[in-house]
């Protein structure tokens, strides 16, 4: 398994077989290590969650501007040509 760093987005394969991107916010509390969902903004801690996952790559920045602009578009605050 991939040891995670500090402010990293990790591709995490879920028992499901989903694959999810999550930004590695290192240990906490107890040193419970912390994770932030990119797709949900949710935080979390290694203790909390409920179900088998593993690392099964590095993402990129790339994906974190791209979900934000694609949210950006849903939300309307894209721009647009109307005049």
């Amino acid at each position: 398994m991939l040891e995670p760093k500090n402010d990293g987005i990790y591709v995490i394969e879920l028992c499901s077989g989903e694959l999810r991107h999550w930004r590695y916010l290192g240990p906490g509390a107890q040193s419970n290590a912390w994770w932030l969902d990119m797709e949900s903004g949710l935080e979390f801690s290694e203790t909390s969650v409920m179900y088998a996952w593993r690392i099964v790559g590095v993402g990129s920045e790339k994906f974190q501007t791209d979900l934000e602009n694609s949210a950006g578009l849903a939300h309307g605050n894209g721009s647009s040509n109307k005049e």
